[in-house]
Formats: C-alpha cells, structure tokens, sequence
C-alpha cells in the first residue's frame, strides 16, 4: 500500500522522474539537435548549426510580417468597436 506523504523534492510532483523545463521558443533546443544530427550523419557541426540558423531566419521572415498584420488588424477592430459605442 502506497504512502499518502509527499515526494522529495527531487522526484518531481508525481513521484517519478524530475519534470521537464520548458525553454521559450526552444531557443538552442533546435540548434544543439542539428549539431548532434548532422555529427551523427557525418557533417560537420558547423554545416549542422548553420542549417539551423538558417531555419531560425526563414521562421523570423515569415512570422514577424504575419504578427505585424495581425495586430494591425486586431488594433482597427477595436478602434471601430469603440467607435461604435
């Protein structure tokens, strides 16, 4: 029969294996995974990090226009929502 204490503090809230950290945009994440792949497919780490860089780039081009427009879109249906009133 199991115990109703808590875990110690390195096992984690469940009681098992510590929980993973959450990194915000995976910045580095991305870039060690390439490093590793292209290491293990036999390309030098530096084709490797530089392919991922090249993927963070295309990922800027196309998503900061696209935020831009969303939220001049977003700023024009308030401005006339309050208009409106």
């Amino acid at each position: 029969m199991g115990s109703l204490r808590s875990p110690p503090p390195w096992q984690g809230r469940a009681g098992g294996s510590r929980r993973s950290r959450r990194v915000p945009g995976a910045l580095g994440v991305q870039e060690g995974g390439c490093v590793v792949l292209s290491a293990a497919l036999g390309i030098g780490p530096e084709t490797g990090l530089a392919l991922s860089l090249i993927k963070r780039v295309r990922e800027l081009v196309l998503g900061v226009p696209a935020l831009l427009v969303w939220h001049f879109a977003e700023g024009r249906h308030l401005l006339r929502s309050r208009a409106a009133r």
